[in-house]
């Protein structure tokens, strides 16, 4: 199974993405993100799913059904779609 992202580790992408993909600070040539959104679970504490919003653009990532099985986690598929140039 993907592995889902824990509390620190969505903390760090939150703060990542607020570095460096913020619509103030982002680097031309760089996804911007307007909105994160993502999905807790209470029980385990972990984000099985975070959806990225920017201008024009949607990108959700989630751990269940077909990604499942992926073996990349969620925290590095999300850092890896951020690093792709646009």
């Amino acid at each position: 199974m993907s592995r889902p992202m824990s509390f620190k580790e969505a903390g760090a992408l939150i703060s990542m993405i607020y570095q460096e993909h913020s619509p103030i600070q982002a680097v031309r040539g760089t996804r911007i993100v307007k909105y994160i959104d993502p999905h807790f679970d209470m029980r385990t504490g972990h984000c099985f799913s975070i959806t990225l919003r920017g201008y024009g653009w949607e990108q959700t990532f989630h751990t269940q059904n077909e990604c499942r099985d992926l073996p990349e986690s969620l925290y590095d598929r999300v850092v890896k779609f951020l690093k792709e140039k646009t």
